[in-house]
């Protein structure tokens, strides 16, 4: 599933096709999407990359224009399973034109993303969103943490 986001003045707005600073999402892509994201300039391995599920976090760069960042994010499975919570790789590739996103999974970071919740949110300044995006992995990560073990004292520093 491919879907477009670009910020308009005040929100995020989803498109019908891509466009020049746009945010490219795509989940669990077919053949035919892959085909249409490498026909952007991105490589096929940076979306094979993403898509697998043993990959570790890493960051590669293709060549000047082109980077990936893959990370492990949280993805609840559901509470009648044995293991609610696991991490699934997202591949957050940049480019000079586009900023695409890479999942097997329709996880809760991209769900929160998507539906225009994260103020302030600029497709144009792509190294900040991937930032901003980390950021909300890290804060799923602490809140999964938290809701689901012991509460550990944090001391004061």
């Amino acid at each position: 599933m491919l879907s477009f986001y670009k910020n308009n003045e005040f929100d995020l707005e989803k498109l019908d096709e891509a466009a020049l600073n746009c945010w490219i999402n795509t989940v669990n892509p077919t053949p035919e999407e892959k085909e249409f994201i490498c026909n952007l300039g991105i490589p096929l391995d940076f979306l094979t990359y993403s898509l697998d599920i043993d990959e570790r976090s890493r960051i590669e760069e293709e060549d000047e224009s082109t980077m990936l960042i893959v990370v492990r994010v949280p993805f609840f499975r559901g509470e009648n399973v044995d293991i609610p919570f696991v991490t699934v790789p997202l591949g957050i590739i940049l480019t000079d034109k586009y900023l695409v996103t890479v999942s097997s999974q329709n996880t809760e970071v991209i769900q929160t993303f998507a539906s225009g919740k994260v103020s302030k949110l600029s497709t144009t300044k792509r190294y900040r969103f991937a930032l901003r995006l980390l950021m909300m992995v890290t804060v799923k990560f602490l809140a999964w943490k938290t809701n689901y073990t012991l509460p550990c004292r944090i001391p004061n520093y």
